[in-house]
């Protein structure tokens, strides 16, 4: 299935939350989302290579040495190359992403998940009939 990677990181977000509070259990639905989490890393590990990209990219250069200036943050921008960070990141953050849905059987779903859960888990987990 295919989502943004702002979408996949909201989704990893409320995941661990989900386990975090609820740790104590040992449910169908934790040991899927912790696979799919598992399984997400390679996605994570290419965003974070772009967006590693992107940030150098418009990283401000001594003008005599081509070097990137950096200080105790990070890079440094100037204006404009900060307004192109910005666009570029919100670009990336859109982008599409192939990953592997959560197949669970109904009997599998816990009856703890809030409202909110189960909305944000339905692109994610797909229920199948028992």
């Amino acid at each position: 299935m295919q989502v943004s990677y702002k979408n996949l990181f909201i989704f990893i977000s409320a995941a661990n939350e989900y386990i975090y509070n609820n740790a104590d259990l040992e449910s169908k639905l934790i040991l899927a989302l912790r696979k799919f989490i598992k399984q997400a890393e390679s996605v994570i590990g290419i965003y974070n290579d772009r967006l590693s990209d992107i940030r150098i990219e418009y990283a401000a250069v001594d003008p005599v040495s081509k070097v990137l200036l950096k200080d105790a943050t990070g890079y440094c921008y100037t204006k404009e190359g900060q307004k192109k960070l910005r666009d570029d990141v919100a670009k990336l953050n859109e982008q599409m992403v192939e990953v592997v849905s959560v197949n669970l059987r109904q009997s599998e779903m816990p009856n703890n998940l809030t409202a909110a859960q189960k909305e944000l888990f339905a692109d994610f987990v797909e229920v199948i009939a028992e």
